[in-house]
């Protein structure tokens, strides 16, 4: 039925915010008594809504489903029913039909004569309840009107409740006929390397169109963890990828497209690696052709800065039994650039003129934390894939389809301190048949004079209207 134990109340309770009182930080409502008689008390009501955090902020008017959410009450009595005892009442109203609700989920239809209470109380000055912490899925979508308050025991005719009702709307963010759902044991927890825990990281990347079919098709990063994390203790677990390709069928849903096009059941990008790692696809570029077949190429900032504790000073014995010695190819981090903790091996998905995919291993310069991959074009008429991160830049070209390092050439650029120690978070443009690094904290001086080779990254920023629109020619 619908109002099954626990159902009514999850799919009940968003409530629409008017007037907020400064003291309150809720919704004010105004009160009356069930004859109509005036009142001086005061009932507030209030939804929360949860985020990743589990962190509440007040809720608004059409809420999209599924979340989780609170909702939160404040009954002020009248004066003289302080101290009493009282039954505190909980009314949902949906589809013209009156519903009552007690703390153990119980749920009866409301006749106009017997009220179940939700509770019974001794009124204090102030009442405060959080009446629901749940989760709702998009299945209790509707139009709802709710109402609190409390009935007298000594004098069960006064019964004092939110006059005008506090209407809200649930309603699902897509609709049923294009919403698409991928649960766990449909994607990581078919991989047995996903065993240990995994993550669907930053979300799917979007606005890129793989099949060319003229719809967006999507990616999802999923990372799995090869041992169990500890969120206090330096580590050095590896994280390895199992990402999915899901592409678009004309007039239909998105379908799992991975085998088809990179022939295996999960995208790895890990190989046999020793670490491992995760996509910036927060920052990544919008994939395009670059081979000339028609079909777009990916390239993505790898690292494994997923909130695992920094080492400090005293880790140095520690960080050579997690990593060993460091190798003779590859730039550590850390204090005396011992540290491995967030390196990872780069890749890019290369495609062929069948319009399946490679997954191309960049290890000409070994493994590195970036957090920035740009594709800039070369003199020969092809493009080098370059990374940002906390040691400088590195630069990897593509030829036919091999990689070769030419970090060396990038590092003999008469500017080559402006665009290696430039912030990480930056964009690439092409303009006028030229391409442009767009960054912040460029200084004045190498804005007016482009081929300064002193560059300070840590000097002064500049007007911040001249950092979004300057450029350098690369």
């Amino acid at each position: 039925m619908w109002f099954r134990l626990k159902a009514i109340i999850t799919f009940s309770l968003l409530i629409m915010l008017i007037d907020i009182s400064a003291d309150e930080k809720l919704p004010k409502r105004v009160t009356t008594s069930i004859s109509g008689s005036n009142t001086n008390a005061e009932i507030y009501l209030s939804a929360t809504l949860a985020n990743d955090n589990n962190d509440y902020k007040v809720a608004h008017e059409n809420i999209s489903l599924p979340r989780s959410f609170q909702i939160e009450t404040v009954i002020k009595p009248e004066d003289i029913d302080i101290g009493k005892e009282a039954n505190f009442l909980f009314f949902i109203k949906y589809s013209d039909q009156f519903y009552m609700i007690d703390k153990n989920g119980n749920v009866e239809i409301y006749d106009g004569k017997e009220i179940l209470a939700y509770e019974e109380i001794v009124l204090e000055a102030r009442n405060e309840k959080i009446l629901i912490d749940f989760n709702l899925d998009e299945s209790f979508e509707g139009f709802y009107e709710v109402f609190v308050g409390y009935q007298l025991k000594d004098n069960p005719d006064k019964i004092i409740f939110n006059a005008e009702p506090a209407a809200l709307h649930l309603r699902p963010y897509w609709s049923s006929i294009d919403n698409q759902i991928w649960k766990g044991n449909e994607l990581e927890e078919r991989n047995p390397l996903c065993e240990r825990g995994a993550t669907r990281w930053n979300g799917p990347v979007i606005n890129f169109d793989i099949n060319l079919d003229s719809i967006n098709d999507f990616f999802m990063p999923i990372s799995c963890y090869q041992a169990d994390r500890d969120p206090i203790s330096v580590h050095n677990v590896k994280v390895q990828s199992a990402w999915k390709m899901f592409c678009s069928r004309v007039n239909d849903h998105h379908y799992d497209c991975t085998k088809e096009l990179f022939d295996s059941e999960f995208i790895d990008t890990t190989f046999d690696d020793t670490g491992g790692g995760i996509p910036y696809t927060h920052v990544m570029d919008k994939p395009r052709d670059l081979n000339g077949d028609g079909f777009p190429e990916f390239w993505y900032a790898m690292n494994r800065d997923d909130g695992r504790p920094g080492s400090t000073d005293e880790d140095d014995e520690l960080l050579e039994s997690l990593c060993g010695k460091p190798e003779a190819w590859e730039v550590w981090q850390g204090r005396s650039n011992n540290d491995c903790l967030r390196l990872s091996l780069h890749s890019i998905f290369l495609s062929k003129s069948d319009g399946s995919y490679d997954v191309v291993p960049i290890n000409v310069w070994g493994r590195a934390v970036s957090h920035n991959m740009h594709v800039l074009p070369n003199t020969m008429g092809g493009y080098d894939f370059v990374i940002w991160g906390s040691n400088g830049i590195r630069a990897a070209r593509l030829i036919d389809r091999e990689l070769i390092d030419v970090t060396s050439e990038y590092n003999n650029y008469v500017n080559h301190g402006a665009i290696a120690y430039a912030p990480f978070y930056n964009r690439v443009i092409d303009h006028e048949g030229k391409t442009y690094l767009i960054t912040a904290k460029a200084r004045q001086e190498f804005i007016d004079s482009p081929n300064l080779i002193e560059y300070d990254p840590n000097g002064k920023i500049v007007n911040e209207r001249r950092n979004m629109i300057n450029g350098f020619t690369l």
